[in-house]
């Protein structure tokens, strides 16, 4: 998902001619900090918030998405995730406070975009006996911020939520079209010959 996000971003910029070299964009990424002994509806969600560089200066989707899973795997060992999920688990705990609460935090980080990956159920839900055919997720953006991406999984497909300040990125729409390229073009780049 990063890889893909980041390559969309890498295209939207060199279309409104902006350097890409040696650059990289911050996004902050909320990331489960859940072992592989720890999963059960039993246990609460843990998690943490992370600041991942986006190698826009990457044009290789393989080295692309390689770079970040380095970069992520290094933060997750570092134990900068520990105390973000801190942060996260105040929030949970004053649910009437998480919205300002998450939002003067968010302020302090540098970061350019949020991105998030929310795991959805993966057989199909119905209400009132109808079936839900599509799922969009929706993450606001803050101060600090101008884009945000989210994807959610449900019934084998994924559903993207794209939000921006207009004033930041006007043409939304093509960097929704570059995220389906650039995940095209990952699948396409593992997957055997």
């Amino acid at each position: 998902m990063l890889a893909a996000c980041s390559g969309a971003l890498r295209t939207f910029l060199h279309d409104h001619d902006a350097a890409t070299d040696g650059r990289e964009l911050k996004a902050m990424v909320p990331v489960s900090l859940r072992g592989e002994d720890e999963h059960g509806a039993t246990l609460g969600n843990r998690v943490s918030l992370l600041i991942v560089e986006l190698p826009v200066d990457e044009p290789d989707p393989l080295t692309r998405l390689e770079r970040i899973h380095t970069r992520v795997e290094e933060l997750k060992g570092s134990g900068l995730a520990d105390g973000a999920e801190t942060i996260v688990e105040l929030a949970d705990g004053f649910t009437p406070l998480a919205g300002p609460l998450t939002r003067l935090v968010t302020r302090r980080i540098p970061m350019n975009l949020v991105i998030t990956n929310i795991p959805g159920p993966p057989v199909p839900l119905f209400m009132r006996g109808s079936r839900i055919r599509r799922v969009y997720p929706y993450v606001e953006v803050v101060d600090n911020e101008g884009l945000t991406i989210a994807v959610v999984s449900y019934d084998d497909q994924l559903f993207f939520g794209i939000t921006s300040d207009r004033d930041v990125i006007p043409d939304l729409g093509r960097i929704a079209e570059n995220i389906e390229k650039e995940f095209l073009a990952l699948v396409d780049a593992v997957a055997p010959s």
